[in-house]
């Protein structure tokens, strides 16, 4: 389910629900989409000078906390890189 939506340049916006495990991106006003599943799920997703960064869930740790790792995508989202771990997140 979708339930957060960021621009993305002149034309463009990524779309991800928190929870869910894809995030979608268009720079063409929609015309052409992108889309990457993380195994987990995600739990955020952020933009700034057209750098891409998502929060990704891994595996859960303990009850109700889970490891979140960092992936940056440079080219809007079509390609994306992990970057490393950040801190545990609770659901």
């Amino acid at each position: 389910m979708i339930t957060n939506v960021g621009p993305l340049g002149a034309r463009g916006a990524y779309f991800w629900g928190r929870g869910g495990n894809v995030v979608w991106v268009t720079t063409d006003g929609g015309s052409h989409w992108w889309s990457t599943g993380f195994s987990y799920g995600v739990d955020t997703v952020t933009a700034t000078h057209g750098v891409l960064r998502a929060a990704a869930l891994g595996d859960q740790v303990k009850s109700g906390e889970f490891e979140t790792f960092l992936y940056v995508s440079k080219d809007s989202g079509r390609t994306w890189k992990f970057r490393g771990r950040l801190a545990n997140v609770k659901s």
